[in-house]
């Protein structure tokens, strides 16, 4: 491998100079060729099957409703459920993606303390398959730490890229719920804790949100 270039200091005069290189789309607007993508919504609303549907659209190279994918391999890993509950649902994809890699981990992995296997499966992972995308469901799932740590965020992020220096890395979490009560107490696995570190070091944020309670209909915003 090519040993890649350290940057040097340049004057901003110059800088500002030099045409802007325009930003590689997986999906666009949505996806980046490369970075951190932040999925999150309210449990239940659909961020797994979306995230399926991208998985499906760039795996094939088929439009993410209306929007245009540009074709490329996809790793898929699963954290959050076992894959008995997954696979009938998985089968409702048509056309099912030919491009599409399943890596199931369930029910936890912590990828800032992998042991050889799991470092060895990721490692081959990457060698053997190349993704475009990497989809991380669900990020609670990848660590041991509290989302509330503001350092936790770039630790996480920083040890997928070192695994997956190529590809765009899309990571889908919770909403926080919130109450009006004050008695109920918020469940640590649904609790969108930290949310700040996750967000300010992502490149890209998507929030699927409800848009319309009485016909089920959701809304993606970026």
């Amino acid at each position: 491998k090519t040993a890649k270039r350290m940057p040097t200091p340049e004057l901003l005069i110059d800088l500002l100079k030099q045409d802007d290189k325009p930003i590689e789309w997986l999906v666009e607007p949505y996806i980046p060729a490369n970075g951190i993508i932040f999925l999150y919504g309210k449990t239940s609303i659909g961020k797994s099957p979306l995230s399926w549907k991208l998985a499906q659209s760039v795996s094939e190279g088929l439009d993410f409703f209306h929007c245009p994918a540009k074709q490329g391999p996809v790793l898929y890993i699963e954290i959050d459920t076992h894959l008995t509950l997954v696979k009938p649902r998985l089968r409702l994809l048509d056309p099912v993606p030919q491009q599409l890699w399943w890596l199931d981990l369930y029910p936890r992995f912590d990828i800032l303390n992998v042991n050889p296997d799991q470092h060895r499966i990721l490692l081959n992972a990457n060698e053997k398959i190349r993704p475009a995308l990497v989809i991380i469901n669900t990020l609670r799932k990848t660590h041991s730490h509290k989302d509330g740590d503001s350092n936790i965020a770039s630790h996480v992020y920083s040890a997928f890229q070192g695994r997956f220096p190529e590809s765009a890395l899309l990571f889908t979490h919770h909403d926080k719920k919130t109450f009006k009560d004050p008695q109920i107490e918020t469940s640590d696995d649904e609790a969108f804790s930290g949310s700040q570190a996750w967000l300010n070091d992502a490149q890209f944020v998507l929030h699927l949100v409800i848009k319309n309670k009485d016909e089920r209909k959701v809304d993606l915003i970026h």
